[in-house]
């Protein structure tokens, strides 16, 4: 039995109590250098309530990285968001002073209720 809308906003209303920061996205925009080269600019796509969590396990971590082609020093993370955010890979996310990439959103279609991604911190 399909969830009604009326389900679903509740639920999304119930993962919404969960989010307990505030992060803001950002969309790296590339300006060109004069120089043949090109500048990041980020570019604020908004402010959400968000949950970061790092992952769980080792095993989490290594096959998480292996899957992605990431560096073993690299700790993750988990970041859920509201799921009509406007988080998307290639973002960079702040959260107070820590900044955070985005590497791979999770787009799992059976859990609409927020929107998840795998971020690592930049150094």
């Amino acid at each position: 039995m399909p969830l009604t809308d009326n389900h679903l906003t509740l639920l999304r209303r119930r993962v919404a109590t969960f989010l307990s920061s505030e992060c803001t996205i950002k969309a790296m925009d590339y300006l060109p250098d004069g120089r043949g080269g090109s500048v990041q600019i980020p570019r604020d796509l908004g402010t959400v309530a968000c949950k970061l969590d790092p992952l769980n396990s080792v095993r989490d971590q290594v096959s998480v990285k292996e899957a992605l082609g990431r560096e073993s020093l690299e700790m993750l993370y988990r970041l859920t968001t509201p799921y009509d955010s406007p988080l998307a890979e290639d973002c960079a996310v702040v959260i107070g002073e820590r900044t955070f990439q985005v590497v791979q959103l999770e787009d799992i279609h059976s859990w609409s209720l927020g929107k998840r991604a795998i971020i690592v911190e930049q150094r």
